[in-house]
């Protein structure tokens, strides 16, 4: 990207936060610190993407 350092992030709406991470974590391998909340990030081996998951029902009461 001509020289410049570029951070991608990502964030999904999720209807089953247990499922969506164990998916991520356990098949695809991103480490993550979940803690069973309605948030989770995940952190990739090269730091350049940042991938987010909320639960529906939360990002709907934030509204």
């Amino acid at each position: 990207m001509n020289g410049k350092e570029v951070r991608v992030g990502v964030s999904l709406l999720v209807g089953n936060m247990d499922n969506m991470v164990r998916f991520y974590r356990d098949i695809l391998g991103f480490q993550t610190q979940w803690n069973g909340g309605s948030f989770a990030d995940f952190e990739t081996a090269s730091g350049e993407l940042s991938l987010f998951m909320y639960s529906r029902e939360e990002f709907v009461k934030a509204r």
